[in-house]
């Protein structure tokens, strides 16, 4: 047989490249040079000469880029972008957004990083800072704490920017421009940016691809256009989610980490109200500052008042765009309206009634239509259209059940319509997982343990499989916690599983509705290993998350020592919970 030969590929960083090892690519050090203390040379292009006549290089030099990362780090542009940088290639006094990254229009563009001073004397046009002085912490915070009620003006113009099928725009960002990515901010704000998309973008989906929106769609609106106010709102919305992860981490200075989240913090809720007060404003961009400053708030710094008000908000502003539908129109309102329509069906599921509100379930019903027809949706939770369909179609059973009032006797007698509705969601849930694990593995990168990346895939859609499961049969039939406790060991399973795996980025939701029917001894000690691990990872918001569950399992205790009874036989609403304990949590 011939010998099979494979090309070395630009993966490796250059100092793992010289030792013969296998690289894991993290940035800004790999795992290898971390553990071995050794300077990591990154991964930069280095370009050799080759003789033209012998074709020999010198040795350990040079590799072959796959052609998909071949462009990858550049943002997509439109066809009117593409022809200014052509036209403008060479000339260097071009101040537009678009000369600020390096573009392929250009012979050896200049990847060197240069101090914010002479970037910002050379290549950009200073902003005007005077009007983003941080707020004081006492006035950030009392508007962070202040309930309000957003009245956004009604729309006029809308963004229209297809994308087409050049899919999502991306940002590398290489060690050596961490200090300079954004020209114009400070060297604090430039390591809050990298350190939002080298950390947090990370954990915020639990499977990291090329399509992680909150590693590439965010970023790209919040430095596009840094002059309007719905993009400076995003950016500093950004700044503050990074800012409260760090506070949370076992870091140096976390209190300082904490002054200056407030600060952007408040500085972004000041732009976000001017960006609602002016209609020629960006929709995707004035969204994705909206649920920015709502997961900064509610879940890196675990804040619980205010939560109805925030999601009522950008329900508000939703609504008036239900007749120009833009999100059907552009990737990057897609995205994000995505994560909107994610927003409000965990909200209401997780409230109930105190988030879902006429209004409310009017603009999720008609948005949900429109985007969960892609079956690229709720992939940023790691599941599925279907399944989210199931999830959505069992709210609805349980409001259609809870116009009855309460029942009787325990569990609902459900007509001949509810019954069709019931066995319809059970037999989705039923249905094999094969054709979404598929469409998961097609959009993953060429992995060297595919196995690996399939069972990690597998697991996560168990994952939310079981858990919607759990919540039609407890919480909307109203069985008794034994009834699902093979549910619930499923799901806890799944998200060890996960963990185990080196994913730190697994759904809460499935493992709160799981480990808040947990009552056996062997499932509360596997809730609590998942919660522990889950409250380690930055976001404040899992340690509210634990301290409820913890409550749940008490007062069902309780509740059986007093009518004596076993406790796998006691319903404890959670609900009721979080009203008694005034907590409201997000559960993304």
């Amino acid at each position: 047989m011939p010998k099979v030969t494979s090309q070395r590929t630009f993966t490796a960083c250059w100092t793992c490249r010289r030792r013969g090892l296998r690289c894991d690519n993290l940035v800004p050090r790999c795992t290898q040079c971390v553990h071995s203390r050794l300077a990591c040379e990154g991964y930069d292009i280095r370009l050799v000469w080759v003789d033209s006549e012998t074709g020999a290089y010198e040795p350990q030099q040079r590799r072959a880029y796959p052609c998909e990362l071949t462009w990858d780090g550049y943002p997509t542009w439109t066809l009117r972008e593409v022809g200014h940088l052509i036209k403008h290639a060479e000339n260097k006094r071009c101040r537009c957004p678009l000369h600020r990254h390096p573009s392929p229009f250009v012979t050896f563009p200049s990847y060197e990083a240069i101090d914010s001073s002479s970037a910002q004397s050379e290549h950009t046009t200073p902003l005007k800072e005077s009007t983003d002085r941080p707020e004081s912490p006492q006035n950030a915070l009392s508007e962070t704490t202040t309930p309000a009620t957003y009245t956004p003006p009604s729309p006029q113009t809308t963004d229209r920017s297809d994308y087409g099928d050049l899919g999502p725009p991306t940002i590398y960002i290489p060690t050596e421009l961490s200090t300079s990515l954004i020209p114009d901010g400070s060297r604090q704000d430039n390591e809050l940016f990298h350190h939002y998309i080298s950390n947090v973008s990370v954990m915020m989906t639990p499977i990291n691809d090329d399509y992680n929106p909150w590693k590439s769609t965010y970023p790209c609106l919040a430095v596009h256009d840094m002059t309007s106010a719905s993009t400076r709102s995003l950016f500093h919305g950004i700044l503050a989610q990074s800012a409260f992860h760090l506070s949370n981490l076992d870091v140096p200075n976390p209190a300082g980490y904490d002054r200056s989240a407030t600060q952007h913090f408040g500085i972004a809720l000041r732009h976000l109200r001017r960006s609602l007060a002016s209609p020629t404003e960006n929709f995707s961009s004035t969204l994705a500052a909206m649920l920015t400053v709502t997961l900064a708030e509610h879940v890196f710094h675990g804040q619980s008042n205010g939560l109805r008000h925030h999601l009522q908000g950008s329900v508000q502003y939703v609504a008036q765009y239900l007749g120009q539908k833009p999100w059907v129109t552009s990737y990057e309102a897609w995205i994000v309206t995505q994560s909107f329509v994610l927003h409000a069906l965990m909200s209401q599921i997780v409230g109930g009634g105190a988030t879902d509100t006429p209004s409310t379930s009017t603009t999720l019903h008609e948005v949900l239509g429109d985007v969960a027809a892609d079956p690229q949706f709720a992939y940023t939770l790691g599941s599925t259209p279907r399944l989210m369909k199931a999830l959505y179609q069992a709210r609805l059973l349980e409001k259609q059940l809870a116009v009855r009032g309460p029942f009787q006797g325990g569990k609902p007698d459900l007509s001949e319509d509810e019954l069709l509705q019931a066995s319809k969601i059970l037999a989705a849930l039923n249905t094999p997982l094969d054709a979404e694990v598929e469409l998961y593995m097609s959009r993953q990168r060429p992995m060297e343990t595919p196995a690996q990346q399939r069972k990690f895939i597998v697991s996560n859609l168990n994952l939310f499989n079981s858990a919607v499961t759990i919540y039609l049969l407890r919480v909307v039939l109203r069985y008794p916690p034994s009834a699902v406790a093979e549910q619930v060991f499923q799901t806890l399973s799944a998200a060890a599983t996960l963990l185990e795996m080196d994913r730190t980025a697994v759904s809460i939701w499935p493992i709160f509705i799981a480990a808040a029917e947990a009552y056996t001894a062997e499932a509360q000690a596997l809730a609590e290993c998942v919660l522990s691990l889950s409250t380690s990872l930055g976001a404040a918001n899992r340690a509210v998350i634990h301290r409820v569950v913890k409550q749940i399992w008490i007062e069902r205790e309780e509740a059986a020592a007093q009518r004596r009874c076993e406790v796998g036989d006691v319903l404890v609403d959670w609900r009721e919970v979080l009203k008694n304990l005034d907590v409201e949590i997000l559960l993304l």
